[in-house]
């Protein structure tokens, strides 16, 4: 988060062309966090990691009701 703020701060010091987007925080910075804090409760692919491990249960299941 550091190097982030520090990577914004300088480039919207020291570019005067992105001051236009840098003093619009509020825009860009609050879909950012909801962003940062939803990555942080479901890791990424972890709703197909989800599915994929019920398709294969399932996919078991039925082969060991074919194979008795």
């Amino acid at each position: 988060l550091i190097k982030f703020i520090e990577v914004m701060v300088v480039s919207c010091v020291f570019n005067t062309s992105n001051w236009e987007q840098c003093w619009r925080v509020n825009e860009w910075m609050t879909p950012y966090v909801k962003d940062f804090q939803e990555f942080q409760a479901k890791p990424p692919y972890s709703e197909e990691e989800k599915k994929w491990r019920e398709y294969h249960t399932g996919v078991q299941a039925a082969d060991d009701g074919l194979n008795p």
